[in-house]
């Protein structure tokens, strides 16, 4: 637009005036944001809630729990605290909880906790019936009937070996 053309053709001389430069940003301000506003509402974006440092959340790509540490300086982004470290991730991977749900982890350490030295809890015993050996049931298995495969078909050995 500013620059001069370089043309064989004969053209006058005056130069052309440069477009009215508020008007042209606020043209294509309008248009990105009809632009964006389209696109949302085709494609069903919703704006996530604000966390606040502190609240729990279940992160998704790590099927872990953390809490919010802080905002990031990029947008939508968290410094979240889990137990493995922090981490940062977008709004999006992150899914805000209540409170934070007791793991199996976490269940296990607190039972150990629960139970001390002088309390030991016992579990019943059943009393287990001896089984027979595998190899006695299979040749008494043998004389009365053929042997059966796992689909149940008889298996039948081949006449030729005698056997």
């Amino acid at each position: 637009m500013g620059r001069r053309l370089n043309t064989k053709l004969p053209s006058i001389r005056t130069r052309t005036s440069l477009p009215n430069l508020p008007s042209l940003l606020e043209k294509e301000g309008k248009y990105r944001e009809q632009q964006r506003s389209g696109y949302n509402k085709r494609h069903s974006a919703k704006q996530a809630s604000e966390l606040q440092p502190g609240d729990y959340v279940f992160i998704k790509d790590l099927k872990r729990q953390g809490s919010v540490l802080t905002r990031h300086q990029n947008p939508r982004s968290y410094i979240i605290c889990t137990d493995q470290g922090t981490i940062r991730r977008n709004r999006s991977h992150l899914v805000a909880t209540p409170a934070p749900s007791s793991s199996p982890a976490l269940v296990s350490t607190q039972v150990r906790e629960q139970s001390s030295p002088g309390h030991h809890v016992s579990t019943p015993r059943t009393p287990h019936s001896p089984r027979p050996s595998p190899t006695a049931v299979s040749e008494g298995n043998s004389e009365t009937q053929p042997r059966v495969s796992r689909s149940g078909r008889p298996i039948n050995p081949p006449k030729r070996l005698d056997l």
